[in-house]
């Protein structure tokens, strides 16, 4: 099931247990760009937005985590296998 961007007043925005979108491939993990991942934490800091996001195989096991900005713009700023 595809789900819309969230967005306020032309902002993007998510809550935890959201699904959202990787914003680029991660080979050392087996992710590819637009993959979805589950929001497990937000974090506020000056004005930015940290998501921590699960990432699981098709059978429900964990494939790894990736901690990212959702605003000002999507973008990886780490990421782990899940160990």
């Amino acid at each position: 099931m595809d789900t819309p961007e969230r967005t306020h007043n032309g902002r993007l925005f998510y809550r935890e247990h959201d699904l959202i979108p990787i914003p680029r491939d991660i080979p050392e993990l087996g992710i590819s760009e637009g993959q979805r991942g589950l929001v497990k934490g937000l974090e506020f800091d000056y004005g930015r937005v940290l998501a921590l996001v699960k990432v699981n195989y098709s059978t429900g096991q964990t494939r790894g985590w990736v901690e990212m900005d959702v605003m000002p713009e999507r973008r990886v700023l780490s990421y782990s296998a899940a160990g």
